[in-house]
């Protein structure tokens, strides 16, 4: 509990994505919410199964992360983007009464007729939660040193399994991560896993898609094909070519 409302209380949610993505979100105002089984995180992609969750990653840093760019905008930053979703978006966002599941076809579009869930069947839930980063003690692998920014606990492995607990190991860290999550009800959960529903999609509202047109910001070595966004401010700081 406690980390799900430490993670509202951030002033900062950075999207780092690509700019195709940014440009559909900020279109259509359709927010697209994945089950993690293409996360780069081996174990991350367990914690996600185990959990039969949805999540969408992002950064609380105040200040833009070379690495993010580098790691997770479109064509290695070349079509880059960084989305900075306001709080009262992020709010509105956990407040949703409805959502859809659905899954995309093997061209990559949306399918037309999804599942509606509605909150007051109880048949979600969406939170925002931080992510804590652990690394196992070198003299005791069963104890775990679990880490929040600068607060660091002592625990016994298995206890973060049982307690729920989005983490991540500690190499992670610079990501400084809060996530948002969708979880299923037990029945829900047993329909998309036989239907292949694998998506959720939310849809922003037209004040908060207005809203995010001006918080869009270009990858520092950004060379795609649209101008939109505002200049990052490590432009012609850096160089890479991965």
């Amino acid at each position: 509990n406690g980390l799900r409302e430490n993670a509202l209380r951030h002033r900062n949610y950075n999207m780092y994505t690509a700019m195709d993505r940014a440009m559909s979100l900020l279109l259509t105002g359709n927010l697209y919410i994945s089950n993690g089984q293409n996360w780069n995180d081996i174990l991350d992609r367990e914690i996600m199964k185990r959990h039969s969750a949805y999540g969408i990653c992002m950064s609380c840093s105040t200040i833009e992360s070379m690495a993010m760019w580098m790691l997770y905008s479109g064509d290695k930053g070349r079509n880059g983007a960084l989305v900075r979703f306001l709080p009262s978006i992020i709010t509105e966002i956990v407040e949703s009464e409805t959502i859809e599941l659905g899954k995309f076809d093997n061209c990559g579009k949306y399918i037309l007729y999804p599942m509606v869930l509605k909150r007051e069947d109880k048949s979600f839930d969406i939170f925002m939660t931080d992510v804590v980063y652990t690394d196992v003690q070198k003299d005791d692998p069963s104890i775990l040193i679990a880490s929040l920014g600068e607060d660091h606990e002592y625990m016994e492995c298995s206890f973060l399994e049982k307690a729920g607990v989005f983490h991540k190991h500690y190499a992670w860290s610079y990501e400084k991560e809060c996530r948002l999550i969708v979880e299923l009800s037990p029945e829900m959960k047993k329909y998309a896993q036989e239907t292949g529903f694998n998506v959720i999609r939310i849809r922003l509202s037209d004040v908060s898609r207005r809203a995010l047109k001006n918080r869009v910001v270009r990858s520092p070595i950004y060379a795609g094909k649209t101008d939109f966004g505002t200049v990052s401010t490590l432009h012609g700081n850096v160089d890479w070519s991965l």
